[in-house]
């Protein structure tokens, strides 16, 4: 008897009866696209910064070639998969969905608007999400609108999560996965 109790302690949760059924990506601070029980990669994105001046003003713009994603997906039941740098940070205050525009073979976010008058943060096209822990660490991500409209997406993730999406001495201190919804 005694046997068969440390069988079933040690040795049935090493090969996997005790595991998620949820596949995890490999490398943290990355997300997946959670496809019939899979993952698939999304495009992987480093945006850089731009200012475009008006005037008396500019606007700050992370941008990044290509006016869309080659990841193409349907707006109905999406799940993602996102495995975070540490297990202690809400991820909800990590990831955002945004919708990119499209301009001149480019997809842009707007951060900021300066003036001489000083600057301002501009309201960004930011979607709900919901988080379904899978495990320390790794969550399902979901958009909280049952469908997306088409358009182009990125989830925006900080490289670091104490600067969260801020501009550095080096650029932008983000990582964006993009797709598509047709």
């Amino acid at each position: 008897m005694k046997i068969l109790k440390l069988l079933f302690l040690f040795v049935l949760p090493t090969l996997g009866y005790c595991q998620s059924d949820v596949p995890i990506p490999e490398f943290k601070n990355t997300i997946a696209l959670l496809q019939n029980g899979a993952l698939a990669n999304l495009e992987r994105l480093t945006p850089a910064m731009e200012t475009k001046h008006k005037g008396f003003s500019a606007d700050v713009l992370f941008t990044v070639d290509g006016t869309t994603s080659n990841v193409r997906l349907n707006a109905n039941n999406l799940q993602f998969v996102f495995k975070m740098l540490d297990t202690e940070t809400d991820p909800s205050t990590v990831v955002k969905l945004l919708k990119v525009v499209p301009t001149k073979n480019k997809r842009t976010i707007k951060q900021t608007s300066m003036s001489s008058f000083g600057s301002k943060k501009v309201k960004e096209d930011v979607y709900a999400l919901s988080f379904k822990k899978v495990e320390s660490g790794v969550y399902i991500i979901s958009p909280v609108e049952s469908a997306l409209e088409s358009g182009e997406y990125v989830l925006q993730v900080p490289l670091n999560y104490q600067e969260q999406a801020s501009l550095t001495l080096s650029g932008v201190n983000v990582i964006w996965f993009g797709f598509g919804i047709d």
